[in-house]
């Protein structure tokens, strides 16, 4: 769990230990001595002070010295726990919470504290067992409901973390990390609006938090809103400008947003930071592939090659960037590497029919091209490029139908494109998603 649970822990375990203070370590099936009990609440009281200014080992002492004092006073066990926590004594810690829930089943404030140091240990399963409870003996407990949220995240039941986590926010709606978890829920239930909105409330509390922009810009990359991502990426560098991945992922969505230039940028930044990103070449290649910048493109493709020889989508860019600079050889080369490796990859095939067509090899052009209509009817320049092989082969008839789907399909795709640049306009989405990087 994050810092920021430590710390709530203890403001917890101050509140709590002032109020089992005040009201005394409570009474016991078997209640020690007037002068005992004296002693045990001052040991108590002189824990809770001490834990109250963060010196825990010297409150360990005390809070032990109230255990011995009172062995039956649930409040000692659970006070000696939260100090015992802070201490890294995890064992220790969950053996009083324990102690304490066998004297008094019903303290609640006992068994949230066992489910978050659980959570802490990553015993999701035995956290939500003794959180569910909790939550549900006090309903406006807004920490049971957080915790409890956060168990069930981490089980991957989605609707009950986001139930929880609602009820969370509702409870306490100025807590920048309850809207953040509850945005994660939401996202993993594919309710986008809904996570972005908590995304939204969480950086409205909590602007500094650069986890709190880069989820943003993660949930707008889930569908392909990439100018928006992009800014959201950008603000989580601005926060924390050594974190290569917050670069890498801004280069990711400067790219699909059509913006080269700015998709460079980032990811060179990404490469100074952090020099074994396993497809940075790769990216970077397609960025200046993008720009037309075919040099430095082939020198990064190159460069992935060197370090990932049977890296396909490289093979297959090299090989069109071979073919914009006219390398016809090379290019074929790179073309059937990356078809050797997945017959039926669309881009590779179209471009290795291009690069046969201009070395006049028509009819293994035309082969190539028959096979990208087979596996995407609806491709319309492969269509073109067969209506213009049939014709220079005489093979009129099959050159009319070509031309004729041609056209169709070029009427569909300038719909399409209108249809496109109407949704970029009013929701300011770039390119389809590609596959993620690795970071």
């Amino acid at each position: 769990m994050r810092t920021r649970h430590t710390v709530a822990t203890i403001a917890f375990a101050l509140g709590l230990a002032t109020l089992t203070a005040a009201a005394g370590l409570g009474q016991s099936a078997q209640t020690p001595a007037a002068g005992s009990r004296e002693e045990a609440e001052a040991a108590f009281r002189r824990a809770s002070a001490l834990a109250e200014q963060g010196q825990f080992q010297q409150a360990e002492v005390f809070a032990r010295r109230a255990v011995d004092l009172a062995p039956q006073s649930p409040p000692a066990h659970n006070l000696l726990g939260l100090i015992s926590e802070q201490l890294s004594k995890t064992l220790e810690a969950e053996q009083s919470y324990r102690r304490a829930l066998n004297l008094a089943p019903g303290f609640v404030e006992a068994r949230i504290n066992l489910g978050r140091l659980l959570l802490r240990l990553g015993r999701h399963a035995d956290a939500r067992a003794e959180l569910l409870p909790a939550a549900q003996a006090q309903p406006e407990n807004g920490q049971a409901h957080f915790l409890l949220g956060f168990a069930a995240y981490n089980l991957k039941q989605w609707r009950e973390a986001a139930d929880a986590l609602a009820r969370a926010a509702d409870l306490d709606p100025n807590d920048a990390e309850v809207h953040f978890r509850l945005a994660l829920a939401a996202a993993e239930l594919g309710d986008h609006a809904n996570a972005v909105l908590e995304l939204d409330h969480a950086m409205e509390r909590a602007p500094e938090r650069d986890e709190f922009h880069f989820a943003l810009g993660r949930e707008h990359s889930r569908v392909g809103n990439w100018p928006a991502a992009a800014d959201a990426f950008q603000a989580a560098t601005e926060i924390d400008a050594g974190n290569a991945l917050y670069f890498l992922s801004l280069g990711r969505a400067r790219l699909f947003a059509l913006q080269a230039p700015a998709a460079t940028d980032a990811f060179e930044r990404a490469a100074s930071l952090r020099a074994n990103i396993p497809d940075i070449h790769y990216l970077l290649g397609m960025s200046y592939e993008m720009e037309k910048d075919y040099p430095r493109a082939r020198e990064h493709f190159e460069r992935q090659l060197a370090r990932s020889p049977e890296h396909l989508e490289t093979h297959a860019h090299l090989g069109a960037v071979l073919l914009e600079e006219g390398h016809l050889g090379e290019a074929r080369l790179r073309l059937e590497q990356a078809l050797a490796q997945s017959p039926d990859h669309i881009r590779a095939r179209f471009d290795l029919g291009s690069v046969l067509e201009k070395q006049r090899a028509w009819e293994p052009a035309i082969a190539a091209f028959r096979r990208v209509v087979e596996l995407q009817p609806e491709h319309t320049q492969a269509h073109y490029r067969l209506s213009l092989l049939y014709a220079r082969t005489g093979q009129r008839d099959l050159a009319q139908k070509e031309m004729e789907d041609f056209r169709v399909l070029d009427e569909i795709d300038k719909q399409s494109q209108r249809e496109m640049n109407r949704i970029r306009n009013l929701r300011g989405m770039g390119a389809a998603p590609p596959p993620e990087p690795q970071s």
